[in-house]
């Protein structure tokens, strides 16, 4: 099972950047693979970073749910429609399963041929069934009586009743029509009777070959002779599993597909009459079964989250999930593991620069590509290295990760953000939620988004449709404020925007909104400067 390595909600560079890179490395130094997944659509400065550096975007997850291929049993055995019943439940058998699902050459699904259906064929063989409306081919008789075929072509068509030859010869003649397959032993007369009365096949039992006059006259009549070393009795049996299992299989058959839900099918998988049902993927094609025993204890998708560590920005269904590691610079969340996990928390200015620190720890070279990106992510989160947040580990690791891409950081940076922002063609709604978190103390909650850009203006001019929007968002939520960030990296200071109970931003900071918005100079971190101060209002 693959390892999701995947980021928060609404994910900015950091988020996307730190997961792709810790995928590459986690995937060097262990044997499992691990996939960079994101939770949402990738901003502009993020594709702009990607497209640069040449680097794939991580796969879309829209949750950490477990999913019925997630659970279910694969590769799965299966049957052609031509398999003999007999060669269906050896299988069954074998492989200790309830049935075989029937499908076609591109394993599309025909039907399932189950032990009710074997068993129920068994009970069949008692009145010893009449071959006459299936085609079965001279081999597959053979086979299935594990016999040889001594006079005839394996690959004729062979049908007609099945009659026991145990009678006088004179009386058994009156028995016998054209076409018939007649069951005998060592009973040269019965042979011969059997041939001129024009049987189509000749089944010796006890292992005796026919002398070669009768062998002769069996080839000039067209006359099949097949010898098995099972007694009669046990030939009568076995000759009706010769049909193919296409005769008796269930051809309403309970599916699913791959992606769905566990807990959607679960109830009706535990109700089935066949208490299993087999999995399709998106060609319909069998790619696994799931059975009442894989509802027990089943398995959980695996995640390591990096940016976050809270319920409210983490995938839906992360309660359902295995989470092997944390790796994350913010305050500790409430997320909550069965078991103890790896957890690396440190407080520098991007989750990038721990990512940087393991490749360094791990004693694993750094590719280009991937170095690129985690220095561009680091420039983003630190807002080029002017945050509050940033630390000497972050310059130390933009240092020399510029070094390894031969790039300017600053130079990069700025570009970065000119070219990747995007604002000027987003929606007031993009703009808010763009990166968006959320945040819960003492039942009350707030929602704090932030763009930065290096013309205030940009924004600005829009203010009045983001502040309609913003309050919008809040009765949505149900949030007791709305914050919006609009940061200048170049001038250093923040425009606020706030709907709501905007006297926690007033108390925070010590300012007065006017028309909803001030700026404040030197604040430009949400994580450090923004969402500590209005808690500790709150």
């Amino acid at each position: 099972m693959s390892i999701y390595v995947v980021g928060h909600k609404n994910p900015d560079t950091d988020s996307i950047c730190s997961v792709i890179a810790y995928a590459c490395l986690k995937n060097q130094i262990t044997e499992n693979n691990h996939v960079a997944a994101c939770l949402g659509k990738i901003n502009k400065e993020t594709e702009y970073v990607l497209n640069y550096f040449k680097v794939s975007p991580p796969r879309c997850l829209p949750h950490v749910k477990t999913r019925v291929k997630d659970v279910m049993a694969s590769p799965v055995i299966t049957a052609s429609p031509g398999l003999s019943i007999r060669d269906a439940g050896e299988l069954i058998y074998r492989h200790n399963i309830r049935g075989l699902p029937v499908v076609d050459e591109s394993c599309h699904l025909l039907g399932a041929v189950t032990e009710r259906s074997i068993a129920h064929q068994y009970i069949e063989e008692l009145k010893i069934r009449s071959l006459s409306e299936v085609k079965i081919k001279l081999e597959k008789i053979a086979e299935t009586l594990e016999g040889e075929i001594i006079v005839g072509n394996p690959g004729n068509i062979i049908s007609g009743s099945v009659l026991i030859g145990a009678m006088l010869s004179e009386t058994m003649a009156d028995y016998i029509s054209p076409g018939d397959i007649v069951i005998l032993g060592n009973r040269p007369g019965a042979q011969i009777t059997a041939i001129k009365e024009g049987a189509s096949c000749l089944v010796i039992t006890g292992g005796f070959v026919p002398s070669e006059k009768i062998k002769n006259m069996a080839k000039e009549k067209s006359v099949a002779i097949i010898v098995t070393t099972y007694d009669t009795f046990a030939t009568a049996r076995l000759i009706n599993l010769s049909i193919p299992v296409d005769r008796i299989m269930e051809r309403q058959v309970f599916t699913v597909r791959e992606e769905d839900l566990l807990s959607e099918v679960t109830n009706d998988i535990l109700i089935s009459e066949s208490r299993q049902a087999y999995v399709l993927n998106s060609n319909n094609s069998v790619i696994g079964v799931i059975a009442r025993s894989d509802l027990v204890n089943p398995v959980r998708r695996k995640v390591i989250l990096l940016d976050h560590s809270e319920k409210s920005q983490a995938a839906e269904g992360i309660e359902q999930a295995n989470i092997l590691e944390i790796i994350d610079h913010h305050r500790l969340g409430d997320i909550q593991t069965a078991e103890p996990i790896l957890v690396i928390s440190e407080p520098v200015g991007s989750t990038s620069t721990i990512v940087y620190e393991q490749f360094k720890k791990a004693g694993v070279e750094i590719p280009k590509d991937m170095a690129g990106i985690l220095m561009a992510a680091i420039l983003s989160d630190t807002v080029l290295l002017k945050s509050p947040t940033t630390t000497l580990k972050d310059e130390a690791a933009v240092k020399e990760l510029g070094r390894m891409t031969d790039l300017a950081p600053m130079k990069f940076g700025i570009k970065m953000y000119t070219e990747g922002s995007g604002v000027s063609t987003m929606s007031p709604k993009e703009l808010i939620l763009t990166d968006f978190k959320l945040y819960n103390l003492n039942d009350i909650k707030i929602g704090i988004g932030q763009v930065e850009t290096t013309d205030l203006k940009v924004v600005l001019d829009k203010k009045d449709s983001i502040l309609r929007e913003m309050e919008k968002i809040r009765d949505d939520k149900d949030l007791t404020l709305v914050l919006m960030m609009v940061t200048d990296i170049i001038k250093v200071g923040t425009e606020f925007l706030a709907t709501g109970k905007i006297r926690l931003v007033e108390k925070s900071f010590g300012v007065k909104l006017k028309d909803g918005s001030a700026f404040i100079p030197g604040v430009i971190s949400r994580k450090k400067q923004v969402a500590p101060a209005i808690m500790r209002s709150i």
